[in-house]
């Protein structure tokens, strides 16, 4: 089917913007940084960016920032606590949280122990190796763009791999 010289020009133009604006967003990182910086928080961010709380915990962090991060820790220890009492099993606590949007913990690179044949390690260029099992732990961040907080869920288990222990730690923080 033939088409129009109005509908060939509507293509190209719909062809052409999207092409304008690559360009355009090339062209400002190529020039300034910052300003590439603003295009990527102002534009991208809000559509990317997970804005809210796991849903475990969403009646209890409706806004950050929580004045009170250790009270506000236990709070969340207890209604974890409740939702898998011990004897619950790991797989079913990691596959809840996992479908929530928790995701593994990822250790450092290049941590070292702090303590190394018997004396501190003072190696203060070094990141420390945590002191607890990563691979039994859990996190989920979320923004708004100006304030950020931050789950970790942890727990232990016993040879059955059902849960013995299980607390959470929250942070946030503002600009």
């Amino acid at each position: 089917m033939p088409t129009s010289r109005a509908q060939r020009l509507m293509i190209g133009i719909g062809l052409a913007i999207p092409a304008l604006l690559l360009v355009t967003a090339f062209m400002l990182f190529l020039l300034t940084p910052a300003a590439t910086r603003l295009l990527v928080d102002g534009l991208l961010h809000p559509a990317i960016a997970n804005t809210r709380p796991p849903a475990i915990f969403a009646d209890q962090l409706l806004t950050p920032p929580v004045a009170d991060k250790a009270e506000t820790g236990r709070e969340l220890t207890a209604r974890l606590q409740h939702e898998f009492p011990v004897g619950t099993t790991q797989a079913t606590l990691k596959e809840t949280l996992l479908a929530q949007g928790f995701r593994p913990v990822e250790p450092p690179q290049n941590c070292v122990q702090p303590v190394r044949n018997g004396e501190l390690n003072s190696d203060r260029r070094s990141t420390v190796c945590p002191p607890q099992d990563q691979s039994r732990s859990l996190t989920y961040a979320w923004d708004d763009g100006a304030c950020g907080a931050t789950v970790w869920v942890r727990w232990s288990t016993d040879a059955s791999e059902v849960i013995t222990l299980l607390d959470a730690y929250y942070h946030s923080a503002c600009l």
